[in-house]
């Protein structure tokens, strides 16, 4: 009858067993550098089995300890660094520095030359394997042309306050949390390559103080 039926429509559902996520296989990992000598290839995301433990482009040797920063899978064909949450490797979550930005790079995967690059976006730059992407013409006019807009606004705008030069040079001095980078290496930028560069496994990525090994894993032991 009716109520039989209104009362099965009003009935709380029961529980469906929750379907089993679909497995997304890992491509390569990042795995962050410790030091001078080593970088950390331990991660959750990944079987041991299939990490690869070979020495980086520049000499780092792979360990594989749960108490330092993990290595992040990259499981799609594209990653992006930077800061901020939005990135998949947020760089500030690693450290401080003064020379990353919030849309740092990508590191992709081509598919029609079956190979991984990297394009940077940071007027900072990115260093593959000692190899400079950079983006010289921000780094080169992005400070001139922010304060040619302000001084236009100032002549143009009656009604805005002039603030002396010695006023606004007291104002901007501001503490600076001082990081392993080089100010001068960042400010004597000049050139660099504007295209992607090619990673390969072992590659050095660089990103102001936070440097990155990237280690392509092996699928050769996957269960099928």
């Amino acid at each position: 009858n009716d109520v039989e039926r209104i009362n099965r429509l009003f009935a709380s559902p029961r529980r469906r067993k929750p379907r089993p996520k679909l497995y997304v296989p890992t491509r390569a990992i990042i795995c962050p550098v410790i030091s001078d000598r080593y970088y950390n290839t331990w991660t959750l995301e990944v079987d041991s089995a299939r990490i690869k433990h070979d020495d980086s482009f520049m000499g780092h040797q792979a360990i594989a300890s749960p108490r330092l920063p993990a290595a992040v899978a990259m499981k799609y064909r594209s990653i992006s660094f930077g800061k901020g949450n939005t990135n998949d490797i947020p760089l500030d979550a690693l450290g401080h520095c003064n020379y990353i930005s919030p849309k740092h790079a990508v590191l992709f995967y081509d598919e029609v030359d079956h190979c991984y690059e990297l394009l940077n976006y940071s007027c900072y730059g990115t260093y593959v394997d000692n190899a400079l992407a950079a983006n010289d013409e921000i780094c080169k006019h992005g400070k001139e042309d922010k304060q040619q807009i302000i001084e236009s606004e100032e002549e143009h705008d009656p009604k805005r306050i002039k603030i002396s030069p010695l006023v606004k040079r007291s104002c901007n001095k501001q503490p600076t949390i001082r990081c392993g980078c080089s100010p001068s290496s960042f400010e004597a930028l000049t050139s660099g390559w504007e295209g992607s560069l090619t990673v390969k496994h072992g590659s050095v990525l660089r990103f102001g103080c936070m440097s990155f090994v990237f280690s392509v894993v092996d699928n050769s032991t996957e269960s099928t």
